[in-house]
């Protein structure tokens, strides 16, 4: 794995020895000087700015990168341009100026497009910034479930791309507000056997902007770990009622959730990614603890909660085709799977 986040913040990634000597001896031939571009200009488009492509394009900006956020929420983009951002944060309250779109006519000039829609909503972003892509753009995503990847490179087979996962909680509130509480991780890694240097560029911009991030060399391995924690805590926050702490302080439900997070891991070692048992309940455990996201309603309760479709066949439907293709079962998954999608089909009938 390679972090940047624990690196000295003192020097620019591009003058950093200890960021630079682990990939100095990388091959092909003027690394360095493509590592030391970077630093010259980052514009950045954020696809989807809710709460979580809010709070990672603020950090973007804190950074040094110029962002632009854009949803097609027109009021949700008004309210930002008009007043600024106003971010709820472990307490404290601020107000920041971010400018906003909700369309991309005019727009261009991009570095880097950070995919932060829902993954059911990912091949039609890609279809409306179609023309906002050129060979070299990079594209970013950290978005929840299976498919994204795929989706992405359908819609840029020549752009680089950078997949991720990030464990960063965020609630939206209202047009122009979103709740930003607790702290997390955001791994990443430059795809296809592509030049690091994008991606540990990336990296060191959200360090600068405050958040913990890494860049390691098996995202796919993070990316099944990160699917077997929604499947589990998603699903039974949703089913329950419960938040994550609560969730996991009531015996029942933890250990519903453990046997979910196992399904998942024993689907992903049916296609060769060691995703251990103890990994992914020690990802559930991780939550946890004190300062991390113990207090917060994961989006899929949100969705629930508010009627709208959910990522349930992106987060466990994607799975069950793999336990179906390797003849496996998964059960646990299995019947949460099914509940949500029971809730799902009777919006207007339940009754709250």
């Amino acid at each position: 794995m390679y972090c940047c986040c624990h690196e000295s913040v003192d020097a620019p990634y591009w003058e950093n020895p200890g960021i630079i000597g682990r990939f100095r001896n990388l091959p092909g031939s003027g690394f360095l000087e493509r590592f030391s571009a970077l630093g010259d200009y980052m514009k950045v488009l954020i696809v989807g700015a809710g709460a979580m492509g809010s709070r990672f394009g603020l950090a973007l900006a804190k950074g040094g990168a110029e962002v632009t956020l854009f949803d097609i929420n027109r009021e949700h983009t008004e309210a930002i341009n008009q007043k600024g951002l106003e971010v709820h944060a472990d307490g404290k309250v601020s107000v920041e100026k971010i400018p906003a779109i909700s369309g991309i006519e005019g727009s261009g000039g991009f570095t880097h497009l950070f995919i932060f829609t829902k993954s059911i909503h990912t091949r039609a972003a890609m279809e409306t910034i179609r023309p906002l892509i050129k060979d070299d753009t990079v594209l970013v995503t950290l978005q929840n479930g299976l498919g994204n990847i795929e989706a992405i490179r359908e819609a840029a087979p020549r752009s680089p791309i950078i997949a991720g996962i990030t464990n960063y909680p965020a609630v939206y509130l209202g047009p122009g507000v979103i709740r930003a509480d607790g702290s997390g991780i955001t791994r990443f890694q430059a795809l296809d056997g592509a030049d690091p240097a994008p991606a540990l560029g990336f990296a060191d911009v959200l360090h600068r902007g405050g958040m913990e991030a890494d860049v390691v060399d098996n995202i796919l391995h993070h990316i099944w770990g990160k699917v077997a924690f929604n499947a589990a805590m998603n699903t039974i926050t949703s089913l329950t009622g419960l938040s994550v702490g609560l969730l996991g302080s009531t015996p029942e439900s933890l250990t519903m959730a453990f046997n979910v997070a196992k399904d998942v891991a024993l689907a992903a070692r049916a296609r060769g990614i060691d995703l251990s048992d103890e990994e992914v309940c020690d990802s559930l455990r991780s939550v946890l603890k004190p300062g991390m996201s113990s207090g917060h309603y994961p989006s899929m309760f949100q969705d629930v909660s508010a009627g709208r479709k959910t990522e349930v066949e992106t987060i466990c439907g994607k799975v069950l085709e793999t336990a179906e293709q390797y003849k496996i079962k998964t059960p646990y998954l299995h019947s949460v799977y099914l509940l949500i999608r029971a809730i799902e089909d009777n919006y207007p009938n339940r009754k709250h």
